[in-house]
Protein backbone atom coordinates (compact mmCIF):
# COMPACT_ATOMS: atom_id res chain seq x y z
CA UNK A 1 0.00 0.00 0.00
CA UNK A 2 1.04 3.65 -0.71
CA UNK A 3 2.24 6.24 2.10
CA UNK A 4 -0.35 8.06 1.28
CA UNK A 5 -3.33 5.38 1.78
CA UNK A 6 -1.68 4.59 5.31
CA UNK A 7 -1.48 8.22 6.39
CA UNK A 8 -4.73 8.17 5.31
CA UNK A 9 -6.11 4.81 7.14
CA UNK A 10 -4.41 5.53 10.34
CA UNK A 11 -6.17 9.16 10.52
CA UNK A 12 -9.28 7.88 9.80
CA UNK A 13 -8.58 4.66 12.83
CA UNK A 14 -6.98 7.34 14.90
CA UNK A 15 -10.36 9.47 14.67
CA UNK A 16 -12.76 6.43 14.38
CA UNK A 17 -10.85 5.25 18.05
CA UNK A 18 -11.01 8.35 19.76
CA UNK A 19 -15.28 8.79 18.67
CA UNK A 20 -15.90 5.49 19.95
CA UNK A 21 -13.99 6.44 23.34
CA UNK A 22 -11.39 3.86 22.74
CA UNK A 23 -8.21 6.84 22.72
CA UNK A 24 -8.64 9.83 24.54
CA UNK A 25 -6.58 13.50 24.06
CA UNK A 26 -3.46 12.66 22.79
CA UNK A 27 -2.49 8.92 24.36
CA UNK A 28 -2.58 6.16 22.14
CA UNK A 29 -0.66 5.20 19.73
CA UNK A 30 -1.59 3.73 15.76
CA UNK A 31 1.66 2.67 13.78
CA UNK A 32 1.74 1.28 10.10
CA UNK A 33 5.08 -0.56 8.51
CA UNK A 34 5.62 2.29 6.08
CA UNK A 35 9.04 -0.33 4.39
CA UNK A 36 11.42 -2.40 6.36
CA UNK A 37 12.15 -0.74 8.93
CA UNK A 38 10.21 2.69 8.90
CA UNK A 39 7.06 3.02 10.27
CA UNK A 40 4.49 6.05 10.33
CA UNK A 41 3.32 6.78 13.45
CA UNK A 42 0.27 8.89 15.46
CA UNK A 43 2.94 11.67 16.69
CA UNK A 44 3.03 12.68 20.57
CA UNK A 45 1.73 15.78 22.01
CA UNK A 46 -1.68 15.65 19.14
CA UNK A 47 -5.10 15.05 20.22
CA UNK A 48 -6.14 12.02 18.08
CA UNK A 49 -9.55 13.69 17.12
CA UNK A 50 -7.64 16.16 15.28
CA UNK A 51 -4.98 14.59 12.98
CA UNK A 52 -4.15 15.02 9.48
CA UNK A 53 -1.75 13.05 7.05
CA UNK A 54 0.98 15.99 7.44
CA UNK A 55 0.89 15.53 10.98
CA UNK A 56 2.31 11.91 11.00
CA UNK A 57 5.70 11.09 11.91
CA UNK A 58 7.98 8.14 10.43
CA UNK A 59 10.04 6.77 12.93
CA UNK A 60 12.93 3.88 12.57
CA UNK A 61 12.71 0.46 14.56
CA UNK A 62 14.52 2.53 17.94
CA UNK A 63 11.41 5.16 17.73
CA UNK A 64 14.04 7.93 16.32
CA UNK A 65 11.65 10.69 14.48
CA UNK A 66 13.93 10.26 10.79
CA UNK A 67 13.18 14.03 9.95
CA UNK A 68 14.28 15.02 13.36
CA UNK A 69 11.16 16.68 14.71
CA UNK A 70 9.97 15.02 18.07
CA UNK A 71 10.57 11.93 19.46
CA UNK A 72 8.12 9.03 20.63
CA UNK A 73 7.75 8.24 23.96
CA UNK A 74 9.94 5.08 24.27
CA UNK A 75 7.83 3.17 26.74
CA UNK A 76 4.91 3.49 24.74
CA UNK A 77 7.16 2.55 21.22
CA UNK A 78 8.24 -0.16 23.33
CA UNK A 79 5.63 -2.74 22.43
CA UNK A 80 5.45 -1.87 19.11
CA UNK A 81 8.72 -2.15 18.61
CA UNK A 82 8.88 -6.02 20.16
CA UNK A 83 6.50 -6.69 17.44
CA UNK A 84 7.82 -5.33 14.69
CA UNK A 85 11.01 -6.93 15.92
CA UNK A 86 9.85 -9.97 16.38
CA UNK A 87 8.52 -10.38 12.71
CA UNK A 88 11.41 -9.24 11.15
CA UNK A 89 13.43 -11.97 13.39
CA UNK A 90 10.41 -14.36 12.20
CA UNK A 91 9.88 -15.21 16.23
CA UNK A 92 6.08 -14.11 16.46
CA UNK A 93 2.86 -15.53 16.65
CA UNK A 94 2.63 -16.96 13.25
CA UNK A 95 1.30 -13.53 11.33
CA UNK A 96 2.72 -10.82 9.54
CA UNK A 97 3.17 -7.73 11.66
CA UNK A 98 2.92 -4.49 10.11
CA UNK A 99 0.41 -2.58 11.86
CA UNK A 100 -0.09 -1.86 15.79
CA UNK A 101 -2.15 0.00 17.68
CA UNK A 102 -2.20 0.99 21.98
CA UNK A 103 -5.42 2.10 23.06
CA UNK A 104 -7.06 2.63 26.31
CA UNK A 105 -10.90 0.88 25.89
CA UNK A 106 -12.59 1.35 28.76
CA UNK A 107 -14.71 -1.59 29.56
CA UNK A 108 -11.98 -3.99 28.80
CA UNK A 109 -9.73 -2.25 31.64
CA UNK A 110 -12.90 -1.64 33.91
CA UNK A 111 -12.91 -5.47 33.87
CA UNK A 112 -9.63 -6.18 34.50
CA UNK A 113 -10.37 -4.03 37.13
CA UNK A 114 -13.45 -5.48 38.30
CA UNK A 115 -12.49 -8.76 37.98
CA UNK A 116 -8.95 -8.30 39.69
CA UNK A 117 -6.87 -10.61 36.61
CA UNK A 118 -3.75 -10.00 37.23
CA UNK A 119 -1.59 -12.42 34.80
CA UNK A 120 -4.47 -13.22 32.15
CA UNK A 121 -8.09 -12.69 31.27
CA UNK A 122 -11.17 -14.61 30.03
CA UNK A 123 -13.37 -13.09 27.78
CA UNK A 124 -16.77 -14.43 26.16
CA UNK A 125 -15.88 -16.12 22.62
CA UNK A 126 -12.13 -15.34 22.72
CA UNK A 127 -8.54 -16.69 23.63
CA UNK A 128 -7.65 -15.29 27.02
CA UNK A 129 -6.20 -12.01 27.01
CA UNK A 130 -2.18 -11.96 28.44
CA UNK A 131 -1.81 -9.26 31.01
CA UNK A 132 1.66 -8.00 31.28
CA UNK A 133 3.62 -5.31 33.20
CA UNK A 134 4.66 -2.77 30.40
CA UNK A 135 7.81 -2.42 31.25
CA UNK A 136 8.46 -6.27 30.88
CA UNK A 137 10.37 -6.65 27.86
CA UNK A 138 10.63 -10.75 28.22
CA UNK A 139 7.20 -10.76 29.18
CA UNK A 140 5.60 -9.08 26.41
CA UNK A 141 7.51 -11.07 23.72
CA UNK A 142 6.78 -13.92 25.84
CA UNK A 143 3.20 -13.28 25.00
CA UNK A 144 3.38 -12.43 21.60
CA UNK A 145 4.52 -15.82 20.76
CA UNK A 146 0.75 -16.75 21.16
CA UNK A 147 -1.50 -13.87 20.70
CA UNK A 148 -1.87 -10.70 18.83
CA UNK A 149 -3.15 -9.04 22.07
CA UNK A 150 -2.05 -7.88 25.46
CA UNK A 151 -3.33 -5.59 27.96
CA UNK A 152 0.16 -3.88 29.78
CA UNK A 153 -0.44 -2.89 33.24
CA UNK A 154 -0.57 0.61 33.08
CA UNK A 155 -0.53 1.56 29.16
CA UNK A 156 -3.90 -0.07 27.87
CA UNK A 157 -4.52 -2.41 25.15
CA UNK A 158 -1.57 -3.52 22.50
CA UNK A 159 -2.91 -5.21 19.60
CA UNK A 160 -0.98 -6.10 16.54
CA UNK A 161 -1.48 -7.62 12.92
CA UNK A 162 -1.28 -8.50 9.33
CA UNK A 163 -3.31 -4.92 8.42
CA UNK A 164 -4.65 -1.65 10.21
CA UNK A 165 -8.01 -3.13 9.50
CA UNK A 166 -7.50 -6.53 11.08
CA UNK A 167 -5.66 -4.88 13.72
CA UNK A 168 -8.52 -2.85 14.90
CA UNK A 169 -10.95 -5.69 14.62
CA UNK A 170 -8.83 -7.51 17.40
CA UNK A 171 -9.30 -4.19 19.32
CA UNK A 172 -13.05 -3.77 18.89
CA UNK A 173 -13.87 -7.56 19.35
CA UNK A 174 -12.10 -7.47 22.57
CA UNK A 175 -13.61 -4.34 23.63
CA UNK A 176 -17.19 -5.60 22.86
CA UNK A 177 -16.35 -8.89 24.71
CA UNK A 178 -15.28 -7.00 28.28
CA UNK A 179 -18.74 -4.83 27.54
CA UNK A 180 -20.02 -8.23 27.51
CA UNK A 181 -19.17 -9.60 30.32
CA UNK A 182 -19.40 -6.54 32.47
CA UNK A 183 -23.46 -6.31 31.78
CA UNK A 184 -23.14 -10.31 32.83
CA UNK A 185 -21.26 -9.81 35.95
CA UNK A 186 -23.25 -6.15 36.98
CA UNK A 187 -26.88 -8.44 35.88
CA UNK A 188 -25.50 -11.68 38.50
CA UNK A 189 -24.77 -8.65 41.25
Amino acid sequence: MDEHSLRRQICNASQALWARGLIVGDCGLISTELHRRRYLVTPPGLRRCHLDESSLQIVDLGGSDINGTSELDLACWQPHRIAYKAHEFGADHGSTTRATVTSTPPMTEALRRVTGASDQMALPGLPPLPIVDAEDESGIVDAMRTTNAIMLKGMGLFCCGSDLSSTLNTLEHIEHAATIELACLNHRS
